[in-house]
Formats: structure tokens, C-alpha cells, sequence
């Protein structure tokens, strides 16, 4: 628009103007001159735009053609993981199959799981050899076999001998009378023996894990290419080139066989015609290789790029052709153009000049709603320009005048939100300084938050011109609330969780402070949780859970919130109970009946009743509670002395329960200190065989307190399990440990003992376990196969998937575990034949009794016989008397571990043998 309208303005105008008539031919002369300057001028521009719209066209060709291929291979990848899953569920579905029936209930049960799979048109069970053995669709089973031709039984066969989810070439399968691409999964029995796999067809007509076929550009082709050069997948095929049998049996041209080994990139190759009668030209994006050997090839023809670059071109062609018209009647009327006078020309500039600078200050915020306000110098703000954007996010009429409408929109400012804009608006106008404020705004009865930015521009003859943007950030604004409440909900109970109730807990403080109110926090434990999730499994364990805290948010209904914070403990809060001490035992009293007669129905759960009673602590919160922290020890206090008094209770904390608070706080500094100072050791009771050989050792931690003496782990690791102390403790362990193993190393007798080390569920469960683990090896040299890591079945509960594979990566490095305690928790079998455990270890409360007790040695033999069964190792803890020992060895134990032996003692009083008596 400028370059048209500066020779009018610059030149022609004055020189042509009747003002000056003696000049009228020099003026004309000039006008020719212009108008020769600015032809060459627009035929350089429609030169330089050619070029910059075929260079933008040819790079936005590059970037379609790679986000085209990025697409496709992320949608391949899923895709193709979801379906290998999917495989290797079916697959162990059908290996559990009996003998008995088995090609039936096989064909059954793949019927049944391709009933909602889409794009599958039909799933098989094959032998090794390529036979089918079961299939959901009508086959000839004893006779059909995959065939032999473009090597579909030899992929297979390949895939037979190296076990491996495959992808095979497409082909066309007589009995669907379909072509389809095959896609495998190895079938193993329990014993690890290949029974061969589940194939899927997959209908190459009806597409193949591509997210957008139906937008696909034109004279685009997406094809998936296996690595020895032929198609697993064409779309769309040409119609000249439309038939399957030459797609999918040839490979791919030698020119794009020759770019599938270069770089990711774009790529330009000759292709054969569908016609074969020559070369074409086209464009390849060659994709990365993703896991299952298929690259992602983008195709377009360059004849495709050409067009687009021409049909960009239509407007600068159009443009020109204007220009050379304008020129033309330009020229001829240039007499009429000079004669208008030089004031009129330089007034028409300034005029001109104003609006564009007015509009280039609008556009600069594009493109959220744009607006400008005039704040005159009397006071009143009025809207001078709004932009389309700006009135729909007010839902301001398009008819309304724009001079209407900042009454309108100061009346939808949230109540809340209108004092603090006027204070920051007054503010930035007195200081001309930018404004930048987010508020809310109620538009047609729905509540808005909106960003706005503004500035102050130039000065008018009334006022200030203010330049500004508003941005509508509701949605932003709700996504980030719905965040947070996923972040504060505990997602078993639906209730809030220790993050949510720890913020909670502090506000209700603060408020106490601020207005002497008092508060009630009580902690609730469901009485013995663990052994109905042991008994039921943990669905409806979880479900329990989910019931329990529906029951107890009843209970505490409008006075405040319920939240799960661990496992079976709930914690209460009430901030405000009462500005009286006495007012909020009231309370608590009444909350507490309300819990108790809650928990009076037994809880239905999918398959069962059971009868759930609950353990209370209260505590009050007021204007000299400390902490969070203070305040929730002191209803867990509260909660384990009702547990202690044979649970099912209610107890308050009181000042004795603050004294043994108090002691209990004073032993974890002390440990922490002792921790951090080194000043624990390390004593090792022996595991010894039935000859009385010691073959290895079980690292148990000691502490010596320089004043109160011998203190027993019972107490102090109980304390380090409750702070992050107990991962500090484990390490130290585990380093001396390893440490102790490698001095062994020098004696020719106990080099060859193993080490078990205990370690707590807050070790198990750290990120960086298997890191350290392995960190503290390759650090001290010791043997990892002369390493074991006790774990007790509880550690299994809500995380077993993730403890188990971070088991076996360890096992990876040698490291052998021992399942510690076993018959005393979790004890599920499904569980502990996937464990890779060396050791069970029988808990001494069997051995304890046994000799007086027929159950509990029949429970032993039993415990012994699977432990054999699954090939492990049988170790008896507590041992004390040499019947015991003789009657565990009589039925078959391994190892023996017990005072009857050697009770834990230091590295210097560990013998190599012990015989009966107790001797060398």
C-alpha cells in the first residue's frame, strides 16, 4: 500500500500542481519517470516474491512432509506396543489352556478378545511349523499351513527360531479372501517351552495405525518399508498402480532403497511411473527406524510442490497484471493528479500518516482481543476501538457503539476483583506506566479470567490514548485447578491426601492464631486392615478403603474434611471446634460416636461382609500448636495408644502421652545424630547347615548409646522407619556390609560365606535403589553373588509390579534375595512363583511352637515343600533348641539360623562350625 501511494505523495503532486503552469512539462517528464522507476520497481518485487514464495513453499514441503512422518511413526509405535500387549495377554490366556478341549476353548477365547478390536479381521492360534491350530474364523485347521511363496512361512519360521513379536509381509489369505498384514506373538507355556504364537490380520483396505489418511495432502503417499526393502503398508496405492500382488511382492525401487540407509531427512529420488513408461520425479522423507524395524517413508511427487508454488503465485500475478493497469490509467491521468495543490497533498499525508501509525500500534498485539481506551484529563475512560476479538470475549453486541461499552464491561468485574483493578489502573495512568492484571469477569451468568495488558500511547487533544490486549485464560485457569485437585485427591478413596491435608492442617493453625478458635485433629486406623487384605487380595482391599473413608467423610460431614494419609490411617480435621477447650471435646465426642456407630454395619464388599472396627486419636490444634507436624504426631500417639489397649477405641492425647511424645522425638534426634556420626555397628548371627558348617551371615545393626546403653532395634528402628533416616541407616548397612564381605574375601574359609542385609519398604521403593545398590558394589568389590537382600511379603502390598522389576534388574548383577518371614503377611502364590527370590525363610513364630504345636509343624512342612518346589533355598529362623533343630531337619530345611547356634554377635566371636552342644 505505501509503495502505491508514495509517488503521489512525494513527487507527482507538487510538480504537476496549476500552481506553477510554467513547469507542467518538467512535472510531466518527471511523472514518466517515476512511473518507468516504480514498473522496474514492481517487476523486482513479483521477482523477489517468486522466489521467496517457491523457497517458502519448498520448506514448507520439508516441514509438512517431516510432521507427516513424526505423526505416522508415533502412531505406528503406539499403535503397534498396544497390539503386542494385546497379543502377549491372548497368548498367555491361551497357555493356560488344558490339554483337554484345547483347540475349542482356544478358538473360544480368541473369538471372545477380538470382539472390539478394530481394524482385525481375524486372529489364529500356529504351531512352530506354521500350521494353524485354532482360529476365530471357519478354517481348515488340520491342513491349512502358512504359504511358502514370497517367504510368509520362511519370515515365520525365522520368527520360530528367534522368538520375537514380528511384523510379517502382507499377503493375500485365502480363507478371509482378504489381503492383510500378519502380525505375531510367541506363545510359551509355563515352562518356558514355545508353543508357538497368536497372529491378528490386519485389513490393508481399511488402513493401518494412520492417524490422518483422511486429511493426507494430495499426491502424498505414506509407506511403511521393512528393513529388507519391501512395503508392510502403501496409502493410498495409485489408481494406475492399484493392485496388492504388485505392491506388497516386490521391494521398493532401487532409488528409495538406496535412501532408507542415509540420515533422517528429506530426500529427492527418480520413481518409476505406474505406467512404467518412464522416470518421475519425486520427494522422500525418510523417517527414523522405530523398534520394530519399519521406517516411515513420506512420498510426494514434485509435480505436487510445483503446483502449490503456482497456485501461490495467482495473487503477485494478479497483483502485477493491477499494478501495470493502475500504471497505465495513472499515466494517462497525470495532468489531473498535478493539478491538486501542495497544501492539500502534505494535509492528505499527515492524515494518512496518523492512521497508519495508529493501526501499526493496534496490530502489534494481534492476536488477542485488541482494544484502546482514551483516559481523557477530566477524569472518564472511554473505549475508542474494540476488536472483534476483544467484544466476543465480553459477549458485547455487535451493534452496541463503542463508546457504550466500558460501562458494560466495569459491570461484569467480579465484585472481589474490582477495588484491587481500580487501585493498579489509577496507579500505572498517574505513574504512565504498563498495566498488567488478571481478573475476573461474570459474561452471560458464566465466570471468565482474563489477562489484560495495556500501555500509554500518544497524547490526544483530550486525553491519553492507552494501547491494550486481554486474553481469555478461563481455560488454562480450570486446567490448572483440575491439576491441582488431581495432585491433592488420593486416588483409592477419593478423599483429600497427605499434601492436601498437610496445607489444610497449617491454614487451620494460622487461624487459630488469628482467632483463638480451637481445632480437632483425629487420626483414625482401621483395626487390622492387613489381615482383610490379605484375605481378600487388594481390589477389595482398596475397595474397603474406598468405603471406610466414604463412611468416615459422613462422619465428620460439614464440620470438616476426611483424608487418607497411609495405607489404613485416616486423619479428621476440624478447624474450627469452638473458641473453648471444653467446646471442642464436645465436638470431638460427638464425631467420634458418629465414627463409631458408622462402623456398626459391617462394610459390603463386591464378594463379602466383613466387620471393621477403628482405632481413634484426638488432638487439638490452637494458637500454641507449632507445627503440622506437632499437631498430627500427637493424634497418631493418640491412635496407637488406642490400638495398644486392644484397639476398637477412642483415646485424647493427653500430657503423658507428651512425655513419651517428647522421649521418643529426643531418641530420633539422637539416632539421627548417632546415624550421621557412624556411631552404629554392625553384628552378624550365622546361618549354618546340617552339619553345623556356618555358610553365610545375616547383618543385623546394633547401637551402643554412650549413656543409656544396649538399645534395642526394636526402638530405634521403628523411629528411623518413620523419617527419611531409615534410607540414610540402609545405606550405611549396605556399605558395611559389602565392606565386610570383601575383608572375608582373604580368609580361605569365610570367603565363600554369603551376606543377607535387611532392607526397609522406604528403601525398596526409592527411585534410585537399584542405582545405589550397585553403586556401593562396583564402590567396595564385593562379590554381588555372595549378596543377599532380605524383603518381607508387606513390602510387596500396592507396588508389586515395581518391586519386582526392580528385583530383577538386579538379579541382572548377581544379587540373590531372600523372602523374609514368609506365612506372616501378603503370602500371595501368584506373587511369589514371579519373585526371583533364592531363599525362604521360614518366620520363628512357627519354629517357636512347633514341637508343641501339630499345626504349626504341618504349616512348616508345608512351607518347606513349596519352597522346594519352586527350587528354593529353606532357611528357619529362630532356632533354639536342638529339638526344633532336629525336627526342621527332618523335614527337610536347608539352613538354620537361631540363638541354639550363635545369637548376632561381632565379626571377631563368628566361628566357622558349630556342632550340637554348641561347640567348635
Amino acid at each position: 500500500m505505501s509503495t502505491g501511494q508514495q509517488p503521489h505523495s512525494s513527487v507527482s503532486t507538487k510538480e504537476a500542481s496549476p500552481i506553477l503552469p510554467n513547469q507542467s512539462t518538467f512535472g510531466t517528464r518527471s511523472l514518466r519517470g517515476v512511473i518507468v522507476s516504480v514498473s522496474w520497481l514492481i517487476v523486482a518485487v513479483f521477482i523477489i516474491t517468486a522466489i521467496a514464495l517457491w523457497l517458502r513453499t519448498t520448506n514448507q514441503h520439508e516441514r509438512e512432509l517431516a510432521h507427516l512422518s513424526e505423526l505416522q511413526a508415533q502412531t505406528v509405535i503406539s499403535q503397534l506396543s498396544i497390539i503386542e500387549r494385546f497379543l502377549k495377554t491372548i497368548g498367555e490366556d491361551v497357555a493356560t489352556i488344558p490339554d483337554e478341549n484345547f483347540v475349542e476353548m482356544a478358538a473360544e477365547r480368541l473369538r471372545k478378545s477380538t470382539q472390539y478390536h478394530l481394524n482385525v479381521e481375524g486372529i489364529a492360534l500356529i504351531d512352530p511349523h506354521g500350521r494353524f491350530l485354532a482360529a476365530d474364523f471357519d478354517i481348515d485347521q488340520e491342513n491349512y499351513t502358512l504359504p511358502e511363496e514370497n517367504r510368509i512361512l520362511g519370515d515365520y519360521l525365522d520368527m520360530m527360531n528367534e522368538p520375537r513379536f514380528q511384523i510379517g509381509r502382507p499377503y493375500f489369505f485365502d480363507p478371509l479372501q482378504r489381503w492383510v498384514i500378519p502380525l505375531r506373538q510367541p506363545v510359551f507355556n509355563a515352562r518356558g517351552q514355545l508353543l508357538g504364537s497368536v497372529s491378528v490380520a490386519y485389513r490393508i483396505d481399511d488402513g493401518f495405525a494412520l492417524a490422518t489418511r483422511d486429511d493426507l495432502p494430495a499426491d502424498t503417499q505414506i509407506a511403511l518399508v521393512r528393513s529388507d526393502g519391501y512395503l508392510t503398508y502403501l496409502y493410498p496405492i495409485d489408481d494406475e498402480f492399484n493392485d496388492p500382488q504388485t505392491v506388497y511382492t516386490q521391494p521398493v525401487s532401487a532409488g528409495l532403497r538406496a535412501l532408507l540407509s542415509l540420515p533422517t531427512g528429506l530426500y529427492s529420488y527418480l520413481r518409476p511411473s505406474p505406467s512404467h513408461d518412464g522416470l518421475m520425479s519425486y520427494s522422500a522423507y525418510i523417517g527414523k527406524p522405530n523398534p520394530y524395524a519399519q521406517t516411515i517413508v513420506v512420498l510426494r511427487s514434485k509435480r505436487a510442490v510445483v503446483q502449490a508454488w503456482l497456485s501461490s503465485m495467482i495473487l503477485p500475478t494478479s497483483l502485477l497484471l493491477f499494478c501495470v493497469v493502475v500504471l497505465f490509467y495513472a499515466y494517462r491521468n497525470a495532468q489531473r493528479i498535478i493539478d491538486t495543490s501542495e497544501q492539500e497533498i502534505e494535509t492528505r499525508q499527515k492524515a494518512l500518516m496518523n492512521s497508519l501509525t495508529r493501526y501499526s500500534q493496534l496490530t502489534a498485539m494481534m492476536p488477542a482481543g485488541v482494544y484502546q481506551v482514551l483516559i481523557t484529563f477530566a477524569g472518564p475512560r472511554q473505549f475508542v476501538f474494540l476488536s472483534e476479538r476483544a467484544r466476543g470475549i465480553f459477549a458485547l453486541p455487535a451493534n452496541l457503539p463503542v463508546t457504550q461499552a466500558m460501562e458494560k464491561v466495569v459491570g461484569m468485574i467480579h465484585p472481589e476483583d474490582l477495588n484491587r483493578f481500580i487501585e493498579l489502573e489509577e496507579k500505572a495512568v498517574a505513574n504512565s506506566q504498563p498495566l498488567q492484571w488478571e481478573g475476573r469477569f461474570f459474561v452471560e451468568g458464566e465466570e471468565k479470567c482474563i489477562v489484560i495488558h495495556s500501555r500509554p500511547g500518544s497524547t490526544e487533544e483530550n486525553g491519553i490514548l492507552w494501547h491494550g490486549v486481554m486474553v481469555d485464560v478461563t481455560e488454562q485457569r480450570r486446567a490448572t485447578r483440575q491439576l491441582d485437585e488431581l495432585t491433592n485427591l488420593d486416588t483409592v478413596t477419593s478423599l483429600p491426601n497427605r499434601t492436601f491435608l498437610h496445607q489444610r492442617v497449617y491454614e487451620a493453625i494460622n487461624e487459630a492464631r488469628r482467632s483463638h478458635c480451637v481445632g480437632l485433629v483425629l487420626s483414625v486406623d482401621l483395626d487390622n486392615f492387613k489381615l482383610l487384605n490379605d484375605s481378600v487380595g487388594q481390589i477389595e482391599g482398596d475397595y474397603a478403603l474406598y468405603l471406610a473413608g466414604e463412611r468416615l467423610a459422613h462422619a465428620v460431614d460439614e464440620h470438616g474434611i476426611a483424608a487418607r494419609i497411609l495405607a489404613d490411617e485416616f486423619v479428621l480435621l476440624v478447624a474450627n471446634a469452638g473458641t473453648t477447650e471444653k467446646g471442642a471435646f464436645e465436638l470431638a465426642n460427638r464425631i467420634v460416636e458418629h465414627i463409631q456407630s458408622a462402623f456398626v454395619e459391617p462394610l459390603q464388599l463386591h464378594h463379602d461382609q466383613y466387620q471393621m472396627t477403628v482405632s481413634i486419636g484426638v488432638a487439638t490444634l490452637s494458637a500454641v500448636t507449632q507445627s503440622v507436624e506437632q499437631v498430627l504426631q500427637q493424634a497418631d500417639q493418640a491412635m496407637y495408644e488406642a490400638k495398644s489397649q486392644g484397639r476398637n477405641l477412642a483415646i485424647f492425647f493427653d500430657a503423658e502421652m507428651e512425655q513419651r511424645l517428647q522421649a521418643r522425638l529426643e531418641l530420633q534426634r539422637e539416632l539421627h545424630r548417632a546415624i550421621l556420626a557412624e556411631e552404629l555397628e554392625l553384628h552378624y548371627q550365622p546361618k549354618v547347615n546340617i552339619k553345623g558348617e556356618v555358610v553365610g551371615v545375616e547383618a543385623l545393626t546394633r547401637w551402643v548409646h554412650p549413656i543409656r546403653g544396649m538399645i534395642s532395634p526394636v526402638d530405634f528402628i521403628a523411629i528411623a522407619e518413620q523419617s527419611a533416616d531409615i534410607l540414610i541407616l540402609g545405606r550405611w548397612v549396605l556399605r558395611s556390609a559389602c565392606q565386610q564381605l570383601v575383608e572375608w574375601q582373604k580368609d580361605p574359609v569365610r570367603k565363600s560365606w554369603t551376606m543377607a542385609v535387611n532392607v526397609s519398604v522406604k528403601q525398596l521403593r526409592e527411585a534410585s535403589f537399584v542405582t545405589s545398590v550397585k553403586e556401593i558394589l562396583e564402590s567396595t568389590g564385593a562379590p554381588a553373588s555372595q549378596l543377599f537382600i532380605e524383603i518381607t511379603e508387606s513390602m510387596l502390598l500396592g507396588q508389586a509390579e515395581t518391586a519386582i522389576g526392580k528385583m530383577s534388574q538386579l538379579k541382572q548383577l548377581g544379587v540373590r534375595f531372600a523372602l523374609d518371614d514368609f506365612g506372616t503377611g501378603y503370602s500371595n502364590l501368584n506373587y511369589l512363583y514371579r519373585l526371583p527370590i533364592d531363599q525362604l525363610k521360614i518366620d520363628q513364630s512357627f519354629v517357636m511352637n512347633m514341637d508343641k504345636n501339630q499345626t504349626q509343624q504341618q504349616i512348616i512342612t508345608s512351607i518347606i515343600a513349596l519352597g522346594h518346589a519352586l527350587k528354593l533355598q529353606v532357611v528357619a529362623e529362630g532356632v533354639e533348641t536342638l529339638a526344633q533343630s532336629q525336627a526342621l531337619h527332618d523335614h527337610g530345611c536347608d539352613l538354620f539360623q537361631g540363638f541354639y547356634f550363635s545369637p548376632a554377635v561381632r565379626p571377631s566371636a563368628l566361628r566357622t562350625s558349630y556342632n550340637p552342644a554348641g561347640e567348635i
